[in-house]
């Protein structure tokens, strides 16, 4: 496969003035050969009058671009910056070329004559960035210009072809420059680099048919990867595909994952050896689709999100799950992006390319999940009617047709509580998931918390009772915990203890009990506090969260609420106890709503949304000492738009958070896209 290369023409700073006399009449188009010079420098000055300038570059035959930057000493200069096949001593040697003309404008010469699509103008002194994106199988480039201080390219040139002398050339290796020598004046030409790839200005590619693939560079990916991009076909009846894979694509087999929009109207995902969709959706020729991928590298799968042209909140998942392609079930990472046409006529253009994945994040598995993590890494899923056992890739290694709250024994063996409002009914399963019993106790109500003791035996608290059962099936003893009636009631089940968490009148109560139900200790704080989240380490620490309304000082400092006129502030206040009550620290997080929290003791982790006219996801984790070692948001469009939920964390620090990502304006997202995610930051 091809590789891509960046070319660095110069090593050293050199700013270098010629001076030399201009002969006759040399310096017209149609004029003889003076004098050419040729250095790679980073930095030169072209002087009006002086010879022809060049810079040798690696032979180019295929797409490529060149940047520089220029910086004219007056506003009505006569000069131009081209590239050439070796070098230029007059005009007609120049294939692609800028000119500062005359009368104060930049324009690109097109064929026979120079003009620009936009007006440009340039004044003495500033410095302007100039990039070619060139093509030489279609003897065509586009030019694109910005000045310092602005972050984004303006196209001032779009598929002009080669100048009229230069139509059929089939390499380029030379910059160069000159200025009529009427015009007093300089060009000083700085950082010139050539970049052999697909890429546009605007960070897109465009496949033509006949064209080959259009490769663009991506942050590498080896967990998972959530990736959008807008695609546009520019007829009805085309073959396009673009798609993900690793290194530079160069055939449809190098495709891992990929779309394609067919002569059928309808975009269509591939599935293993096929390509097809679980919804249709057609496409608009001339509109920008809107699309969405999020890949799992571990189990080679992904699913496809894709807007309907014309009505960019109307979305539709037209792929869940499905299979990398067949050649690339094993690949290991994804770099790069292609797209194709294999159809006769037409080309589609790929734009905003944007791999938003977090470096720490393992694996991405679609639903939403209960977590419980497993001693030595691996995790067991409860959700979709099943439950999976994954191993520490992500990859399913058992299941079981059953859901519902989990918890594991001593000896690894597995615990299922399922019926919600009627008698608990729980199930045993061996390590691998094999049935072991099932037993149905006389106790009802909302499951509150599971857990397993030191010495082997569960808890379960069903209402306001904990049921303690032995690894056999038998109810030890029960307990009647008399918790308050609130719904910010928090229990939560550690090896050697029970905690429970209460509001009561603006304060929080959290409390720590032996197995037996005998009080530890006790601790509350008040504030205007809310309840929201809780949480308990192996230890018997404590970790919860929620909400403040007047200042608060969980002991390491006060935290002020901020109080906007219109609505709630990012009041959120996290807390972690050690074993015996005492704190460990306290974090004031600027967020409204606290969803999830959990912990391993090393390692503290909490999800929540920022809510301002759209809900704002995060997912944080902090070490034992308080540092933040994650902070993520999805990002779209700059906007972490997307709801949160339970999170959970490994003995072996993988932080599993289930996050619903949304896409839709206002309070109530029109469509959210459920995922399982896995960090190991």
């Amino acid at each position: 496969m091809k590789q891509s290369s960046v070319v660095r023409l110069a090593e050293l700073l050199m700013c270098a003035a010629a001076a030399a006399s201009w002969l006759d009449c040399g310096g017209t188009e149609d004029g003889g050969d003076p004098e050419v010079t040729s250095e790679a420098i980073v930095c030169t000055t072209v002087q009006a009058g002086s010879p022809w300038w060049n810079s040798a570059f690696p032979r180019q035959s295929g797409r490529f671009h060149v940047e520089l930057t220029a910086t004219p000493s007056a506003g009505n200069l006569d000069a131009v910056i081209g590239l050439s096949q070796g070098g230029a001593s007059q005009w007609a040697r120049l294939a692609a070329i800028v000119r500062f003309n005359a009368e104060g404008f930049i324009d690109v010469r097109s064929g026979n004559e120079y003009r620009a699509d936009s007006a440009y103008t340039y004044r003495a002194g500033a410095t302007y960035f100039i990039r070619f994106d060139v093509d030489l199988s279609t003897h065509s480039y586009s030019v694109w210009l910005k000045q310092y201080d602005l972050e984004s390219y303006t196209r001032i040139a779009r598929d002009y072809p080669f100048r009229t002398e230069q139509a059929r050339v089939v390499a380029l290796d030379n910059a160069a420059s000159f200025l009529e020598p009427f015009r007093p004046g300089s060009l000083a030409i700085c950082d010139l680099s050539v970049v052999q790839d697909d890429t546009t200005g605007d960070g897109c590619v465009r496949a033509a048919s006949g064209g080959g693939f259009a490769n663009a560079p991506i942050a590498g990916t080896t967990g998972a990867m959530i990736a959008h991009f807008t695609a546009t076909p520019s007829v009805a009846g085309i073959d396009a595909v673009f798609g993900f894979g690793r290194g530079v694509i160069d055939d449809y087999n190098d495709y891992a994952a990929s779309i394609r929009f067919w002569t059928n109207g309808l975009i269509e995902a591939r599935d293993g050896d096929v390509y097809r969709a679980d919804v249709p959706v057609r496409y608009v020729p001339g509109a920008a689709q809107e699309l969405w991928m999020i890949v799992d590298l571990p189990t080679g799968t992904y699913s496809v999100l894709v807007s309907a042209a014309g009505s960019p909140w109307d979305l539709y998942e037209i792929a869940r799950g499905y299979r990398f392609r067949t050649q690339q079930q094993v690949v290991t990472a994804l770099d790069h992006g292609a797209a194709v046409v294999d159809s006769a006529t037409g080309r589609v253009e790929v734009c905003s390319i944007a791999n938003t994945t977090p470096r720490s994040l393992s694996f991405a598995r679609e639903g939403n999940y209960g977590t419980l993590p497993l001693p030595g890494g691996g995790a067991l899923i409860s959700g979709d009617a099943r439950i999976q056992r994954l191993d520490a890739a992500g990859r399913t290694i058992a299941e079981i047709p059953l859901s519902g709250g989990m918890a594991v024994d001593t000896r690894g063996n597995l615990y299922v509580a399922s019926g919600p409002g009627g008698p608990l009914t729980l199930s045993s399963f061996t390590s691998a998931l094999a049935p072991r019993w099932t037993r149905t106790y006389a106790v009802e109500g909302e499951l509150r918390a599971m857990g397993a003791y030191s010495t082997g035996e569960i808890a379960v608290v069903v209402g306001s009772q904990l049921v303690e059962i032995d690894p056999s099936g038998s109810e030890r003893r029960r307990i009647d915990l008399a918790l308050p009636p609130l719904s910010s009631t928090k229990v939560a089940i550690a090896p050697c203890s029970f905690a429970i968490a209460y509001e009561r009148d603006g304060s929080v109560v959290v409390e720590a009990h032996e197995p037996s139900g005998a009080l530890r200790w006790r601790r509350s704080w008040s504030g205007g506090l809310t309840l929201d989240v809780m949480a308990s380490d192996p230890s018997g620490g404590v970790v919860f969260a929620g909400t403040f309304r007047q200042t608060v000082d969980f002991g390491n400092g006060p935290f002020e609420p901020i109080e906007p006129p219109d609505g709630p502030g990012p009041n959120t206040y996290l807390v972690v106890l050690a074993g015996d009550g005492s704190l460990r620290f306290s974090k004031r997080l600027y967020t409204m709503f606290p969803r999830g929290v959990a912990t391993d003791g090393n390692r503290i982790a909490i999800t929540s949304e920022l809510f301002a006219q759209m809900p704002y996801m995060e997912v944080r984790a902090f070490n034992a000492g308080g540092a933040q070692i994650l902070d993520w948001n999805h990002n779209y469009d700059t906007a972490g738009l997307g709801r949160t939920g339970a999170v959970a964390v490994g003995d072996d620090g993988r932080i599993y958070a289930n996050v619903e990502l949304a896409f839709a304006p206002g309070a109530q997202p029109l469509f959210s896209w459920p995922f399982l995610l896995a960090f190991d930051p």
